[in-house]
C-alpha cells in the first residue's frame, strides 16, 4: 500500500497531469482506500462466521452420532427382549408338554387300577383265593404307580408354574429395561394388573436376613420334626395349623391326636403335644437337617390378606371365639399389623417362622383349593407311609380321608367375603395399609392374583 502511494505520488508529480485531473485524483484517493478497507473487514467477517457455521455442524454431528448410539443400544434391548420371551416361551411350552405326558400316564395307571380292582371283584365272587391274591397283588403295584404318577403330575405342574411365573417376571423386567411400560390395567408384576401393582413398592427386594426367629417360640415359630419318616413341616399360625398339628400327632400314633385341648393344639412351647420341633436341635444340627437331601421338607401358607383377617375375627371382632378384648378393623389394621418379625403371631409375617428366609422347603402348599391334600400325599409318598393313613381315618365318624369335611378354603367365597372388609368406602386406607405390610409374604408365596382378586371385588363394593 506504501508502494503504490508512492508510485502513485511520482507518477503524479513527474508527469503532472492537468490542474482537473489533480483535483479528481487528490478527491477519489480516499474513497478508494475506504473501499479497500471495507473489503478487508468483509472477508474476516465472512471468516468467522464459516468457523460458527463450522461448530454448529460439528456440534450437530456430535448429536447425531449420540443419537445413533442410543438408536442402537435401544434396538439391542428390544432384540434381547424377543430373544426372552422366544426362550421362556419354548421352555414352558416344554414343560406343559411334559404335564401333559404325565397326565395321559396317569389316566393309563388309572384304568389299569380300575381293572385290578374288576379282576378282584370277579375272583372274590368266585371265591377263588389264588385269583384273589393275584389281584391283591396287582392292585397294590398299580395303587402304587398311581401314587408315583400323582406325585410326578404335582411337581411337573408346580415346575410349570414357577416357569411360567419365572418368564413373566422376566419378560416384564426386560420391558421395563427398554422402557417400555405398560398402560393401565394392562398384566404385569407376572400377570397382575396395574391396579393392585399401585398399592406395591416398586423395585422391591425380598428380605433375606434371619434373625432366628425359629428358635424363639418352638411351639409355632419352628418347623416340626419327624425323624423316622424324615419329614419336616413348618405349621404357621393361622394357616391351617391345627389341622397339621393332628396330622403329625396321628402318624406319632398318639391316641389323642384329635383332642380339642387347645393345650396341646395350640401348644405355646411344643412340649405338650409330644412333638420334636427344630428348635430342639443345636445350630449345627438343625442346619444339617434342613440340607440334608433325604428329608422332605414341607410349608403351609395362607392368602395373607384373610390370614390377617382371620386373626382379627378370631381374637378381636364382636363376638370373637377368644375375646382378646374390643377394636376395630381399621385399628387392628393399623396399629397391631407391621412390616416386622414383631408381634403375635397370629399377625405376624408368614416370612418370619421356621427360618423361612434362611433355608429351602421342597414343597409349599398354599391353604386355599387343593394343595394340602396333595401335601399329604406328597408326605405320605416322601415318608413311606401306608397311603391309608391319608386315605381313611378323619373326620367326625373316623371314615373320611384328610381334610375331606374342610370345605372353607375356596379361593372365589374366601376372596368375597374379605373384599367386604377391603372396600374403600366402607374402610378406606385399610387395603392399601395391609397390603403393604403383608408384602413380602405376598411376594415370597406368590398371591399377586389372588390379592389382585380381593382388589377386583374391593372396588365394586
Amino acid at each position: 500500500e506504501n508502494r503504490n502511494r508512492k508510485l502513485f505520488s511520482w507518477h503524479f508529480y513527474t508527469h503532472k497531469p492537468p490542474q482537473s485531473q489533480r483535483t479528481i485524483s487528490v478527491i477519489l484517493f480516499p474513497w478508494v482506500e475506504l473501499v479497500f478497507i471495507a473489503n478487508i473487514m468483509a472477508l474476516r467477517t465472512l471468516e468467522i462466521v464459516s468457523l460458527g457455521l463450522n461448530l454448529i455442524l460439528m456440534l450437530a454431528l456430535f448429536r447425531a452420532h449420540t443419537n445413533f448410539n442410543g438408536c442402537e443400544e435401544h434396538l439391542t434391548r428390544i432384540t434381547l427382549l424377543s430373544e426372552t420371551n422366544t426362550q421362556q416361551a419354548t421352555y414352558i411350552e416344554q414343560i406343559k408338554q411334559q404335564a401333559a405326558a404325565v397326565t395321559k400316564l396317569k389316566n393309563t395307571s388309572d384304568q389299569l387300577y380300575a381293572a385290578c380292582k374288576q379282576q378282584l371283584t370277579t375272583a372274590l365272587r368266585k371265591g377263588d383265593k389264588d385269583g384273589k391274591d393275584d389281584a391283591n397283588s396287582v392292585c397294590t403295584l398299580c395303587e402304587q404307580e398311581l401314587l408315583a404318577t400323582k406325585k410326578q403330575l404335582g411337581e411337573a405342574k408346580i415346575a410349570g408354574l414357577k416357569a411360567e411365573e419365572a418368564c413373566k417376571t422376566k419378560v416384564h423386567e426386560a420391558q421395563k429395561e427398554a422402557g417400555q411400560q405398560n398402560a393401565v390395567n394392562q398384566p404385569s408384576e407376572g400377570g397382575v394388573s396395574q391396579r393392585s401393582v399401585a398399592y406395591l413398592t416398586a423395585g422391591y427386594q425380598l428380605p433375606t436376613q434371619d434373625r432366628g426367629t425359629w428358635k424363639d417360640r418352638s411351639g409355632h415359630w419352628a418347623p416340626i420334626v419327624d425323624e423316622e419318616h424324615k419329614i419336616v413341616i413348618c405349621t404357621i399360625t393361622k394357616a391351617a395349623c391345627t389341622m397339621w398339628r393332628k396330622f403329625m400327632r396321628r402318624l406319632k400314633g398318639y391316641a389323642d391326636w384329635d383332642t380339642s385341648d387347645e393345650r396341646i393344639t395350640h401348644n405355646y412351647g411344643g412340649k405338650s403335644s409330644g412333638l420334636k420341633y427344630l428348635s430342639d436341635y443345636s445350630e449345627a444340627a438343625a442346619n444339617r437337617i434342613m440340607n440334608d437331601p433325604t428329608y422332605f421338607r414341607a410349608l403351609v401358607v395362607r392368602n395373607p390378606l384373610t390370614r390377617v383377617l382371620s386373626a382379627w375375627k378370631d381374637k378381636f371382632a364382636p363376638g370373637s371365639p377368644h375375646d382378646w378384648g374390643d377394636i376395630s378393623w381399621p385399628d387392628f389394621a393399623r396399629k397391631r399389623l407391621v412390616d416386622q418379625c414383631q408381634g403375635d403371631e397370629h399377625w405376624m409375617k408368614q416370612s418370619c417362622f421356621c427360618g423361612i428366609r434362611r433355608w429351602k422347603y421342597d414343597h409349599i402348599a398354599r391353604m386355599e383349593g387343593n394343595e394340602m391334600a396333595e401335601l399329604a400325599v406328597a408326605m405320605a409318598t416322601a415318608g413311606h407311609i401306608d397311603m391309608n393313613f391319608v386315605k381313611t381315618g378323619w373326620g367326625p365318624d373316623k371314615t373320611e380321608h384328610f381334610l375331606q369335611s374342610n370345605h372353607v378354603f375356596h379361593k372365589t367365597d374366601v376372596s368375597s367375603k374379605a373384599a367386604t372388609y377391603y372396600s374403600a368406602a366402607a374402610y378406606p386406607g385399610i387395603l392399601k395399609t395391609v397390603i403393604q405390610r403383608t408384602e413380602e409374604d405376598i411376594r415370597r408365596f406368590n398371591y399377586l392374583e389372588d390379592v389382585e382378586a380381593i382388589v377386583k371385588t374391593a372396588e365394586q363394593l
